[in-house]
């Protein structure tokens, strides 16, 4: 895996950026305490220091 030089960004599915207090932890991973989400479909988005962005569907029950 490679380094996440950005913090990964939640989307809901009208494309809102829900913020969030990452924190970085070590060289690849990123935590945050996630606020009470409506259950659903959410993306997030990350982006490696290649630039190459990948995003993933979270299902939030």
């Amino acid at each position: 895996a490679e380094d996440l030089v950005t913090a990964p960004e939640l989307y809901d599915l009208q494309g809102r950026l829900l913020p969030l207090p990452w924190q970085r932890q070590g060289r690849q991973h990123w935590q945050a305490s996630l606020p009470p989400l409506p259950p659903g479909l959410y993306l997030v988005r990350v982006m490696d220091r290649r630039g190459q962005t990948q995003v993933v569907k979270w299902q939030q029950l």
